[in-house]
């Protein structure tokens, strides 16, 4: 739910009245699983949410990248709905669909659908959750998020209504495929098989995660064309092998400002990355970045 995540809020933070989000954020940095593709840009993200007082919401979100062509990359639309099983324990489920401001038939988007899932028990101020991710369109990808977090906040301070403090320590599992050329006799690769081209064409549009602060997309971001992998040599061919394991643990510290209707959100993010297998090629060393967030909430009767 891009408009209040799960990990963003407590089981009491659920709607007893019907509610009109609008908000605008932005982030330093883009990583996506704990990878940055050697791409460093900034996030913008307006967007708005509908919450009903039965649970369902729907939301839209636009994204807009600083290295991205063309910037403003895409528009998410997303139903969802939210429920409280008990007093501590809230499900919620999500259906998205990202529509591209330009479209490319060579490198089409990976990822244009995603469903989620997610479930958190709270007890005092500690509270655990889990969440699910499943990635599909023109190819498919699963993304698991375990955390822990603890709330704090304070009422009445200075000219705020209230002040809220969440960290949040998270791990994210994913997979990805690796393409590596294998020897085969030259028959095997012709024109007649063209599931062995669109592999080769394809082996590095492969997608490595979500957006920490939005959705996952699997298009690729960054200026110019896509590099292409090399064309193997004609008596070889292109297989691939499949991984799933941790990407990275990720420390969350969001402090937020309340004053009335109005919230203002600062967030700051230290990721650990970690390689999916021996020889991916991407950098083990910590990185760390901040967001900010203004958000308006307009009450309906």
């Amino acid at each position: 739910m891009p408009g209040l995540t799960l990990g963003q809020m407590t089981v009491a933070d659920t709607l007893e009245q019907s509610t009109v989000v609008t908000r605008l954020g932005y982030a330093n940095r883009t990583l996506f699983a704990g990878r940055d593709f050697g791409i460093n840009q900034y996030m913008i993200t307006p967007g708005i949410t509908y919450y009903h007082k039965s649970g369902i919401n729907v939301d839209v979100t636009g994204y807009y990248f600083s290295q991205s062509q063309p910037l403003y990359e895409l528009t998410a639309l997303s139903v969802g709905y939210m429920h409280n099983v008990s007093d501590n324990l809230l499900l919620s489920v999500d259906l998205s669909r990202s529509f591209y401001t330009q479209t490319d038939a060579e490198f089409p988007a990976l990822f244009p659908y995603n469903a989620y899932l997610s479930g958190s028990y709270d007890w005092g101020n500690w509270m655990a959750g889990l969440d699910y991710t499943f990635l599909f369109g023109n190819e498919t990808a699963h993304r698991v998020r375990p955390r822990i977090s603890y709330y704090m906040s304070w009422k009445n301070v200075g000219i705020f209504d209230r002040i809220s403090l969440n960290p949040t320590l998270s791990a994210t599992f994913g997979g990805d495929q690796i393409s590596f050329e294998q020897l085969r006799p030259v028959s095997m690769l012709t024109d007649d098989n063209p599931r062995l081209q669109a592999i080769a064409n394809n082996s590095k549009q492969k997608a490595n995660g979500n957006a920490n602060s939005g959705k996952g997309n699997g298009k690729s971001k960054g200026s110019g064309p896509v590099a292409q992998p090399p064309v193997p040599p004609a008596n070889n061919a292109i297989a691939q092998q499949s991984y799933f394991g941790l990407m990275c643990y990720t420390l969350s510290v969001p402090l937020r400002f309340t004053l009335g209707t109005v919230r203002v959100g600062t967030m700051y993010n230290l990721v650990f990355p970690v390689k999916l297998y021996p020889t991916e090629s991407i950098s083990t060393n910590p990185v760390s970045y901040f967001g900010l967030s203004l958000s308006h909430t307009l009450t309906l009767r």
